[in-house]
């Protein structure tokens, strides 16, 4: 009948389902390759034994380490469940809360301002919650069988991990009268130490008295956010702020924008023709982001209003006025602007009144054209700058002009520089790094040590330059190659994505061979895993789109072993990075590399020989003469 057709066909679509459960589960990564990449990459006790607290925070950030604790406290908890009580089913294990916990059991001084109840309670569940859960680990790896793990061990770790994620959460949200508490002292310990420096009491500089002025403005105004403005004026009223000092650092000069120099121009027009000035390669030497001008909004337009925020602003501006004018800018009439800004009584249109005196001192520095465009611009600023968010949306108005300033500066230098010939060009950047050196801004220290190490490695200065490319060290830059940071920056991140995308197809060769997967099969694939990885696509995506040609678990295995390959000590990625630098004194000829990848290799070198020949030309009197002093020192 009917209804036995469909119950014979429910029956055979359950028993379907239950397969489908159990091929899923069977494709899944072993247990026991999960536990080895726990206790190769987590931080079991072996581990952090002899790490630091800044060493463990940066393990417990890589995503590899973060993998692998996933997949491990994952798979544990599940298995853990069946002896667990029945709230351990409902709850869902955040993994990096569960690796917080190394830091909570190893390094509590380090994290804990102070250490109460609460605290206690956080530590001890911690350190019993990884002693049981590195029990468990080591148990089943060796044993290689979840089934001989004690149960007992399992049972104290399904307690601890409720526990855990309780006594966290409540530990990670504290209530808003202790974070007041906090700011109270954190006030009053302030107010002490500003009143100290003011009576002469210490040693420290000007700068640092304004520095106590700053925290105590922020620590005042999130008290003021916290708990309203009552509770402010009760505080105000038992504990009376000291008064604000004249900021010491107020439109002196603080540092140049980081625009192009001379220098620059000369050498990038000497590597490119073309090369022009872009409006994103002008920065402020204190950047602002959209939270400060979001803070700088809200600040004005409360009642009553603070504008102190404003002087980063306005010393930005002042800093841009003085490298157009050769620090010459008369900052006299907007000086006198510092002491109203930094008081409580001006209002919105008094504080604009003062951005016309910022504007007419500027605009005497533009060309006509751009100092018309401006004034009208600025007209239009001011008739839509009534609301309270007037003064904020003005202000950043004349940031954006300082740096269009700026950049007509630079436009202008570019294209006179443009009209000189490649020689002379490296001239003009010979001659401004020797200024610089002359008059003491740079040295050469590291620039000695580098080519004293590659002497002693007999090295030549391709090949120590590489060196420097493929290293993950990025300090100690000689200060001949500072003009070609951008450079190196860039093809670091080449090589990094060469290395990677070689490894990922090393290790799928290796496991398809392994899987007795045909030899034309096998170049197919490996074809379109290469030029998905070169085109930006990641490998899980290209790997699926393979899959039944190799079948789910072969499919599920490649994954696991891929993502497997990201170990720094690994076995392929430690060959590959062995070899790959010999592609860049060589050529991809010389080694057997795959099609799809060599182009993006050849990319990567000609930008390599290009920038290293032009700063060898550029520098080659100094290296000759630093190669040859340290060769007589090697003798």
């Amino acid at each position: 009948t009917i209804l036995q057709m469909l119950s014979t066909r429910a029956r055979l679509t359950d028993s379907m389902q239950a397969t489908r459960i159990q091929r899923t589960w069977k494709r899944s990564p072993k247990l026991f390759d999960i536990l080895q990449c726990y206790i190769d990459l987590g931080p079991t006790k072996t581990n952090v034994a002899t790490m630091g607290f800044n060493a463990l925070l940066a393990k417990l950030r890589r995503p590899e380490v973060i993998a692998a604790g996933k997949a491990c406290i994952q798979r544990i908890h599940r298995l853990a469940c069946r002896h667990a009580p029945p709230d351990a089913h409902r709850v869902s294990v955040n993994t990096r809360v569960f690796l917080a916990a190394a830091i909570i059991a190893y390094f509590q001084n380090d994290i804990f301002p102070a250490i109460g109840p609460l605290e206690t309670r956080l530590i001890a569940c911690a350190t019993t919650l990884l002693d049981s859960f590195d029990q468990i680990v080591l148990a089943a790896h060796t044993l290689r069988d979840w089934r001989l793990v004690p149960a007992d061990v399992v049972r104290v770790f399904c307690t601890n991990i409720l526990a855990y994620i309780q006594l966290f959460a409540e530990w990670k949200t504290p209530d808003a009268a202790t974070f007041i508490e906090r700011l109270r002292n954190t006030l009053l310990d302030l107010y002490a130490a500003a009143r100290a420096h003011a009576q002469g009491a210490t040693d420290e500089p000007e700068v640092t008295l304004f520095a106590y002025h700053t925290q105590i403005e922020r620590a005042r105004h999130m008290m003021l956010k916290i708990s309203g403005p009552q509770v402010l004026a009760l505080f105000d009223a038992e504990h009376p702020p000291p008064p604000t000092p004249p900021n010491p650092l107020v439109f002196r000069r603080t540092a140049r924008w980081n625009a192009p120099t001379h220098e620059m121009l000369a050498y990038e027009l000497f590597l490119d023709a073309r090369f022009a000035v872009a409006l994103a390669d002008i920065h402020p030497p204190k950047k602002l982001c959209k939270a400060f001008w979001k803070t700088l909004e809200l600040a004005t337009a409360s009642t009553p209003p603070c504008f102190a925020r404003a002087m980063y602003a306005l010393r930005n501006i002042i800093d841009a006025a003085n490298d157009v004018a050769q620090d010459t800018f008369p900052d006299t009439d907007i000086l006198a602007l510092s002491e109203r800004f930094r008081g409580l009584d001006v209002e919105q249109p008094a504080a604009l009144d003062m951005l016309d005196t910022v504007l007419g001192a500027l605009t005497p520095l533009m060309p006509s054209a751009r100092a018309e465009l401006v004034r009208a611009q600025w007209a239009q600023v001011r008739s839509t700058s009534a609301g309270t968010c007037g003064f904020a949306a003005a202000l950043g108005f004349l940031h954006d002009t300082a740096a269009h300033m700026l950049f007509d500066v630079c436009t202008e230098r570019t294209r006179v520089l443009a009209l000189l010939a490649p020689h002379q060009l490296l001239e003009v950047a010979r001659a401004s790094f020797q200024d610089r050196l002359d008059r003491g801004v740079i040295g050469l220290q590291h620039t000695t040590h580098w080519i004293e190490g590659a002497v002693r490695a007999q090295l030549s200065l391709p090949e120590a330059t590489l060196a420097l490319v493929t290293s993950e060290n990025t300090q100690h830059i000689p200060e001949t190659l500072l003009l070609d940071l951008p450079r190196i920056a860039l093809m670091r991140k080449e090589y990094a994505r060469i290395l990677d995308i070689l490894v990922v197809v090393n290790v799928a060769d290796h496991a398809l061979t392994m899987a007795a997967l045909p030899e034309p099969d096998r170049a197919v694939f490996l074809d379109y895993l290469a030029a998905s990885l070169v085109a930006g696509q990641s490998y899980a995506h290209a790997i699926e789109t393979l899959a039944e040609s190799i079948g789910r678990p072969g499919h599920a295995i490649l994954l696991y072993q891929i993502a497997d390959s990201a170990r720094p000590n690994h076995t392929v990625r430690l060959a590959v990075a062995h070899w790959l630098p010999a592609l860049f004194i060589a050529s991809t000829a010389a080694l057997n590399v795959n099609l799809h990848v060599a182009p993006l290799i050849d990319k990567t070198l000609a930008d390599f020989r290009v920038f290293c020949a032009a700063n060898h030309l550029l520098h080659a009197h100094t290296y000759d003469r630093l190669r040859s002093e340290a060769a007589k020192s090697e003798k």
